[in-house]
């Protein structure tokens, strides 16, 4: 599994995670209402821009291939419960099952 914040790559996922904690720190983003988030913690009708896949190269081609990659702008239309987490990307829209939508790591825009 490999993260890529800000250009460096992170590999595993604790240490991913304490990239991200580390990330958000280094950046100046609170505690209550961070910039960044995963993607199934994202309420639904939030704007937002994915920042990072925090997966293997398999997921992130994959994901890349479809239109979501670093910098995309979506749209979370459903999944706040179990099930695929459906989202906007452009004109279309794309569901993700629940791990994969997991390891999209994105950007409140504001």
């Amino acid at each position: 599994m490999i993260l890529t914040i800000a250009g460096r790559a992170i590999a595993g996922r604790a240490i991913a995670g304490r990239a991200v904690a580390r990330f958000r720190k280094e950046r100046g983003m609170s505690a209550k209402r961070e910039k960044t988030c995963r993607l199934t913690e994202l309420p639904v009708g939030e704007v937002v821009h994915v920042s990072a896949v925090d997966g293997g190269h398999r997921v992130t081609a994959r994901l890349s291939d479809m239109g979501l990659f670093p910098g995309t702008e979506i749209e979370k239309l459903r999944g706040n419960g179990s099930g695929p987490v459906i989202i906007r990307i452009g004109p279309g829209r794309l569901a993700l099952g629940r791990g994969v939508a997991e390891k999209v790591i994105v950007e409140r825009i504001g």
